[in-house]
């Protein structure tokens, strides 16, 4: 299989390290399904002869192709590890949380445009963050996988809706309280 590059996911959590990202099966990790999108993507490539691992292994030096591609899902501390290996492709950095939750990895954007070919963010306008120094040609806009297919038509068609809006959303405490509706 090493005609072709390995692919390498850094997870947003350790937790999902040694290929757990991609176990559907571990009903601690998978939880409502939310593995879902990688065990198919996992699948995917499989079919195509094409290894999927948690970066772990790279970074390891346990699996490692003539190219490695290198995508992450947020975490900062392995990628420079990586920079300068010319057997490792910085192909793809995540960003999940908004600017309020996260203003580290905002500010890492004039770095991580640098190294990586793309940069994955909520918007790529720079609202409530700074695009100074920022590679923007690098910058895409970050959609969600979702794990079903389909519209689960259960809910899509249920006639006695109340005429609210939904958030749903984490328990997490932004670092600048001004000007957000994040906590509210």
């Amino acid at each position: 299989m090493f005609n072709k590059p390995t692919v390498f996911i850094d997870p947003s959590y350790s937790d999902y390290y040694q290929d757990r990202l991609f176990d559907s099966t571990n009903q601690q990790l998978n939880r409502d399904d939310g593995l879902s999108p990688f065990h198919r993507l996992h699948a995917a490539l499989k079919d195509k002869k094409i290894c999927l691992h948690t970066a772990d292994f790279l970074l390891k030096g346990e699996v490692v192709s003539p190219v490695n591609n290198y995508y992450s899902l947020g975490l900062l501390n392995n990628y420079m590890r990586l920079v300068g290996d010319s057997r490792v492709k910085l192909c793809g950095f995540l960003i999940m949380e908004p600017p309020v939750v996260a203003p580290h990895l905002y500010k890492a954007l004039p770095t991580l445009t640098r190294h990586f070919e793309r940069v994955y963010v909520h918007n790529i306008d720079g609202d409530g963050y700074s695009l100074k120094d920022v590679d923007k040609s690098k910058l895409r806009k970050f959609y969600w996988p979702q794990p079903f297919k389909d519209v689960l038509y259960a809910y899509w068609e249920k006639k006695s809706r109340l005429n609210r809006i939904v958030v749903i959303n984490g328990n997490h405490i932004p670092r600048s309280l001004k000007g957000q509706l994040y906590s509210k």
